[in-house]
């Protein structure tokens, strides 16, 4: 409690005396401010006049109209008025105030004239304690360790909180801290920076008086996340998409195979403390068509068709909410096995007899194929049948099973081939991908040899073999089952078949038809199997150039058995014909890409596409009657640049009118009239041919 007294200072024994005091309210932080003012004299009889009054910082009371009535011989103090008035302190508890008394008096003490008495001072008030103060362990702290916060109690019955604030979100706040305690220690979890590496906490110290809050004090802290505080992999598991088991495709699991297969990639990760995994960066080859990297918020993903072989090693990163935080990549790796197109690499056939000895006229065929395909890791089963016309390939013989481990027959196969009949026996390779029967190679099995054969009635001579001419109404022929060179020019009236190769004077195989005349249909065939020369119908097919309708013609030209040409030539569906494209096969290697051969619009305005990639663009444009100019569209926009524009009048009177070309562009050009003649502008309907070049 503050408290205190002054007294005015008259010159005569009649004065003002002020005794104050004051009780402070913590909690409101406020005080009680009491003052009484005497009147300090010996006898005197008066009444306070109208200008009398007693003020507290402020706050003003009159008390006009009080009567003093007293008889003393000596200085004695006669109360005349007390006031009390409630002082709001500031907020850091301190307070100044001015406590003023007046009296009206208007009078003569000791002969001298007294108008008013006044006293007045400033005086200080107790300071109300206010908020604790405040320290902290560290200015900077990573999380996941403990801070001490340090109060210093501004009032050993403070009770305190401690609040820790990031951004404009309280993070927590404490319990009640119990009156007397000076130390409250907290850890920071990660959990409180889910997506920021660092941060700027508040630490803010509550102090209470009772239930009521006094006031707070802060403190600034930087919270850092650890840099080894990042996401983990904790597995990477591959399951390969239609692999292949025990000669099958199967939609999950088996081995995985070059060109067929997919990879699934699963992967397991937990993200850094106290935050959430954001997305996944996998890697591998063909993991995302033909790049090697995806990136994907799922922890799940499927790579494209594998488009290699060997060893293959996949990865992935796992990323979350904060910023570069990632985790090691966990890598796994795959066996994919090559895989090539089974082949019937060869096949021969000669007349036996039944326990295999060669004999040109057995009616056993000893036959022998060579065959090769992709074990695939010995998921993959490879089965040759051997069919032959005797039957019209009706009957299939299984001469290479899956058990088999050798790619090699070569046995005694069939029985009842009439010697003199010609047959072909035709050797056809399936594997778990290719199951049907287009995968093949034939051979001849020609007549019994004989060096020159006349047919039973005369109407047939054979040089090499028996004719095979066996009626007596047919017709006469003449067959050769030996090489034959001619010396001279061969005139053909009809037909003709070879079984063997045709061959020009030089010696150089030009062609390898297996016949001259018609030609084969193709359905539903990969049309990279198709290695015979021959002229072929196709519907459905498989591997022709993309955009193509699907009906088409195929022409196979055969330099040599490894070098092989392929034109296709589009028919569309109304029968017109349509693109044409070209193709090349050499040494065993793939086939090239189709290239399309000229590409042409043929209308007034139109264009012509070649091989090259040049491509030339041509129309007509009507002019107005201005010398404006004319904006003019090619029918397709050239894809790199155009080249070169030329204009040409179609007009010819007295109007002489010439163009000159601007603004040439990918999309078009600008064609500007000007008039030679006596006129100014180009007559009206006047149109100018024009011709574009470019790539």
């Amino acid at each position: 409690m503050a408290s205190g007294n002054f007294i005015s200072s008259t010159g005569t024994n009649a004065n003002l005396y002020v005794e104050w005091s004051s009780a402070t309210n913590v909690a409101a932080n406020t005080s009680s401010v009491t003052a009484v003012v005497y009147l300090r004299s010996y006898t005197m009889r008066f009444t306070a006049l109208a200008n009398s009054y007693i003020t507290i910082n402020g706050n003003q009371l009159k008390f006009n109209g009080k009567a003093v009535n007293k008889s003393s011989s000596s200085l004695t103090n006669t109360e005349l008025v007390r006031h009390t008035v409630t002082v709001s302190h500031d907020t850091d508890g301190k307070k100044s105030i001015t406590i003023t008394a007046n009296l009206d008096f208007n009078g003569t003490v000791s002969g001298t004239y007294i108008d008013d008495i006044n006293a007045s001072k400033t005086v200080t008030l107790d300071t109300i304690p206010r908020s604790s103060g405040l320290s902290v362990s560290a200015t900077s702290i990573n999380t996941d360790t403990s801070l001490k916060a340090t109060i210093a109690p501004a009032n050993s019955t403070f009770t305190h909180k401690v609040a820790y604030i990031i951004g404009n979100t309280t993070m927590f706040t404490s319990p009640t801290i119990a009156a007397g305690t000076k130390e409250y220690s907290y850890t920071i979890p990660s959990s409180w920076l889910p997506k920021l590496n660092s941060a700027n906490m508040v630490v803010r110290l509550f102090t209470y008086s009772g239930s009521t809050l006094i006031g707070s004090t802060d403190k600034s802290v930087t919270v850092n996340v650890p840099t080894n505080v990042v996401p983990k992999v904790t597995s990477l598991t591959p399951t390969i998409v239609n692999g292949l088991s025990g000669g099958k495709v199967v939609s999950t699991g088996g081995n995985c195979v070059e060109g067929k297969s997919q990879v699934k990639l699963v992967a397991a990760a937990t993200a850094g403390s106290g935050s959430t995994l954001s997305s996944y960066v996998f890697s591998g080859p063909n993991i995302n068509g033909t790049a090697s990297t995806l990136t994907s918020t799922s922890a799940t993903v499927t790579s494209s068709i594998i488009r290699s072989n060997g060893s293959l090693t996949y990865g992935v990163i796992a990323k979350d909410g904060r910023p570069n935080r990632q985790s090691a990549q966990k890598t796994t790796s795959v066996t994919v096995y090559p895989y090539a197109q089974p082949q019937i690499t060869s096949i021969t056939a000669e007349r036996c007899l039944a326990d295999g000895t060669p004999n040109s006229d057995g009616t056993c065929a000893k036959v022998t194929v060579k065959a090769s395909y992709s074990p695939v890791g010995g998921a993959n089963q490879r089965v040759v049948t051997l069919y032959s016309s005797k039957d019209n390939y009706a009957t299939g013989t299984v001469v290479l099973a899956a058990t088999n481990t050798t790619d090699t027959y070569s046995n005694v196969y069939g029985s009842g081939f009439a010697a003199g009949t010609s047959y072909t026996i035709r050797a056809v390779i399936t594997d778990a991908y290719n199951t049907g029967t287009a995968i093949q190679k034939s051979v001849t099995l020609g007549v019994a040899e004989r060096t020159l054969n006349i047919a039973k009635h005369g109407n047939g001579v054979s040089v090499g073999g028996l004719s095979s001419v066996t009626s007596s109404t047919a017709d006469g022929k003449f067959e050769c089952h030996w090489d034959a060179d001619f010396k001279k020019g061969l005139n053909v009236a009809g037909g003709i078949n070879v079984a063997g190769g045709l061959h020009s004077p030089t010696g150089v195989s030009t062609t390898s038809f297996s016949s001259l005349t018609g030609y084969k249909q193709l359905t539903n065939v990969d049309i990279n199997t198709i290695t015979f020369a021959g002229m072929y119908g196709c519907l459905n097919c498989t591997n022709v150039p993309s955009g193509a309708y699907v009906y088409g013609m195929l022409e196979v030209i055969m330099y040599s058995s490894h070098w092989l040409i392929q034109r296709y030539t589009s028919i569309n569906a109304n029968g017109t014909i349509g693109q044409k494209y070209e193709r090349s096969y050499y040494g065993g290697a793939t086939w090239t890409a189709w290239v399309q051969q000229y590409t042409v619009s043929a209308s007034a305005n139109g264009y012509q596409k070649s091989p090259t990639g040049i491509i030339t663009q041509w129309g007509t444009t009507t002019a107005a009657a201005s010398t404006s100019a004319i904006a003019v569209t090619f029918p397709i926009s050239f894809p790199s640049r155009c080249c070169s524009v030329i204009c040409q009048n179609t007009y010819s009177n007295s109007r002489n009118t010439a163009y000159s070309v601007a603004s040439v562009g990918q999309n078009g050009f600008s064609a500007h009239p000007y008039v030679t003649g006596s006129n100014a502008v180009p007559a009206v309907g006047t149109a100018f041919y024009w011709m574009a070049i470019g790539y």
